[in-house]
């Protein structure tokens, strides 16, 4: 009896010690840390990379602020806004409004060459250190202002050593000493007497730019004009094609022209001019481009209809002796 007894009392301890230790167990688990994460178990070096991108801020919105924009200004013209890529023609509008204290908004129009989708012309409004004339501000197929052509009113009281001022402001608001290509930048052209031209590129500019002026003997700028042109390559976002060629088209205003480089000892390039107009014209200017590694390096002009005249449904040929090239655009001068 007693032997059953005892055994009885062993058997309720052993039943009493178990369910007291599947508690403790319960209890344990709902007390203890989470099972180690793949995180937790990663090395600690990559531990840091994942808190790197976990604190990297977000990239910062492309485009200028034009809200507190200033561009650098030449007199009332705005060049600096070939130095940004979303320079649109309200952006540029903008600029001249804020740089004139005025009102009237400036509109473009459009043009529909093959490098240049509209126009802002601008008479009368705007100078380049006091002297006078008309601002024409071509922007190309992806809505961005591509280059500033400025005709003097007189024929051109800019001068040489006002082109090198031009240039010192560039430069300074660049932050550099100089253009890339001083060899030709400051000092006229062997092939071209006459040609001024300075460059700015690099890959710390995150854009290229020239600036090209023809001075006659007299010193004044060839046709009044001077140009401030973002030669950056051409590509399907800013040109209605997709690459330059050796051969160019242009239509405007009733007149095609049609122009072909020709690779030999003594380079040139020559086309024709046609008048699909209902108007005689005279003094036709075309302006050749030269691209050497998708940039401009040198520019030329000529006269592709004379004093003669081209009367409505006729042809001419014109041609035009340069340098080195491997593509051409073709422009009319204004």
């Amino acid at each position: 009896m007693n032997n059953n007894f005892g055994i009885i009392l062993f058997l309720a301890l052993c039943s009493m010690m178990c369910l007291s230790s599947c508690g403790d167990s319960s209890d344990t688990v709902a007390d203890s840390h989470p099972a180690e994460t793949i995180e937790e178990k990663m090395p600690e070096e990559n531990a840091e990379d994942t808190n790197m991108l976990d604190s990297e801020e977000p990239p910062t919105k492309q485009g200028t602020d034009w809200s507190v924009y200033e561009p650098l200004y030449v007199g009332t013209v705005p060049v600096g806004c070939i130095m940004v890529p979303d320079a649109t023609p309200e952006n540029v509008s903008d600029c001249i409004k804020s740089a004139l204290q005025t009102d009237q908004n400036f509109y473009a129009s459009d043009y529909g060459s093959k490098y240049i989708e509209s126009k802002m012309v601008i008479d009368e409004l705007l100078d380049i250190y006091g002297c006078t004339g008309t601002a024409i501000f071509n922007f190309d197929w992806s809505g961005t202002l591509s280059d500033i052509v400025f005709k003097f009113d007189d024929g051109g009281t800019f001068t040489p050593e006002l082109f090198n001022t031009l240039h010192s402001d560039i430069c300074a608001a660049l932050d550099v000493s100089e253009c890339w290509d001083k060899a030709y930048g400051l000092h006229k052209d062997a092939q071209n007497d006459g040609y001024y031209s300075c460059s700015w590129r690099g890959d710390d500019l995150g854009f290229e730019c020239s600036l090209n002026c023809y001075f006659d003997d007299s010193g004044k700028p060839d046709g009044g004009m001077i140009e401030f042109e973002r030669t950056v390559r051409y590509t399907s976002s800013n040109s209605s094609v997709q690459k330059l060629s050796k051969s160019d088209s242009i239509m405007q205003d009733g007149l095609t022209v049609e122009g072909t480089y020709h690779d030999v000892s003594n380079p040139y390039v020559d086309g024709t001019i046609t008048n699909n107009s209902d108007d005689t014209v005279k003094f036709v200017e075309v302006k050749v481009a030269l691209y050497n590694d998708g940039r401009v390096t040198d520019t030329d002009w000529t006269y592709a209809v004379g004093a003669e005249g081209l009367e409505p449904g006729e042809s001419s040929q014109w041609k035009l002796y340069c340098s080195d090239a491997e593509a051409i655009k073709i422009s009319f001068m204004e």
